[in-house]
């Protein structure tokens, strides 16, 4: 399911911006997995967690003292253009007005997108942590991701 929200986002922003083809992609942010593809929109996968709001969210240990099985999740995204300086805001922007058109991924089973506003520290930290160059970018949570049971 986690796999089924990425493509969904991308394919939102790609649909709300036809003109520019297919210009996200997916991108670990990790250094050895490359340089970010050149003119292009950037989704990463930095965050997952448990989505406490969620009625299924189950802390802790169970009676029988195996960990809880957490069904529902909360992911983080961060969002970057790599490309010319001087198209970034302009590539930002038309990717916070193609998710603020369509805020629910009907794909991931109705998840809802929050643009997040994060501290400089936190974006530092981010960034630090991928061995890459900072750059401007968008912080994204997706919820509730309902991951289907095996």
């Amino acid at each position: 399911m986690i796999g089924t929200v990425t493509e969904a986002l991308i394919a939102t922003i790609h649909e709300a911006t036809p003109d520019r083809g297919t210009w996200v992609q997916e991108h670990s942010l990790a250094a050895d997995d490359g340089p970010l593809p050149p003119d292009s929109g950037i989704v990463a996968l930095v965050g997952i967690a448990p989505d406490e709001g969620s009625r299924a969210f189950s802390p802790g240990f169970s009676a029988s003292r195996s960990p809880a099985t957490t069904s529902t999740l909360r992911l983080t995204y961060l969002v970057t253009y790599a490309g010319p300086p001087a198209d970034t805001a302009a590539r930002l922007e038309d990717i916070v007005l193609a998710l603020e058109a369509s805020p629910v991924l009907t794909a991931a089973g109705n998840a809802r997108l929050t643009l997040l506003a994060p501290t400089a520290q936190e974006l530092h930290d981010i960034w630090a942590s991928t061995g890459l160059s900072r750059r401007a970018s968008l912080l994204y949570e997706v919820r509730p991701v309902t991951l289907a049971s095996a």
